[in-house]
């Protein structure tokens, strides 16, 4: 039994804002996917990302835990910045492996970068 209160509306409102976010920023040649998890502990990301760039997919796990006590601004910023990844990836994964290591940082910089000023956007 989970321990997440109110899990169910959790669930539908990040789903419901990520649908907004794809159909607002006209993703829908991306195919995303919403999962979720309780998470493992406080420190683990509210959300991460898998990207499958090569057939425009990214599938978002949600850490339920973490991403409840959120506002919709907070959930929102969260999101964006994991669709960047899926419009990003392409760039970091050319890289031969030992760049990538040693860009990491650079990459999730860039793709916060990006993420911010959308989100800034999106505002009303």
């Amino acid at each position: 039994m989970s321990h997440i209160r109110d899990r169910d509306k959790v669930e539908a409102r990040v789903r419901k804002l990520v649908t907004k976010l794809v159909k607002t920023l006209d993703l829908g040649w991306l195919e995303v996917q919403v999962r979720f998890d309780e998470g493992t502990s406080p420190d683990s990301p509210v959300c991460g990302s898998q990207c499958d760039w090569q057939y425009r997919r990214i599938v978002m796990s949600w850490n339920l835990e973490n991403a409840a006590p959120l506002l919709d601004d907070e959930l929102q910023l969260v999101a964006v910045h994991e669709l960047c990844h899926a419009l990003i990836e392409p760039i970091w994964s050319c890289l031969p492996e030992e760049q990538t290591k040693e860009q990491r940082g650079l990459g999730e910089m860039s793709t916060e970068n990006v993420a911010r000023v959308i989100h800034h956007l999106l505002k009303p």
